[in-house]
């Protein structure tokens, strides 16, 4: 499966203006409200090759996410690195204190 690059660019670019859209309105309907932005992990069973494919997206989402946390004075909480696949009982307890 080939994807073109550009528009994976796009596509990213679109969905930090959306997430920093939805942030605004809520700011908007709630201006004290406390927003947690969550990171994604991957918790596919693909082949390794489709692994390797997926892993640089969702880093880049992320990325894309954390700077519209930044943008928006929300918090960020990038749960990736505390989960492999499927979320332990340690790792939750790690996610959790990633809340602060």
């Amino acid at each position: 499966m080939y994807i073109d690059p550009s528009k994976i660019q796009v596509i990213l670019q679109q969905i930090g203006q959306n997430v920093s859209a939805i942030i605004a309105e809520i700011r908007f309907l709630n201006p004290n409200a406390k927003i947690y932005l969550i990171g994604y992990y991957n918790a596919s069973h693909l082949s390794e090759e489709l692994q390797e494919k997926l892993n640089p997206l969702i880093n880049a989402l992320n990325n894309i996410l954390e700077f519209a946390s930044i943008k928006t004075d929300v918090t960020f909480v990038p749960i990736a690195a505390a989960i492999d696949k499927h979320p332990s009982k340690s790792s939750k307890k790690v996610i959790l204190s990633l809340f602060g």
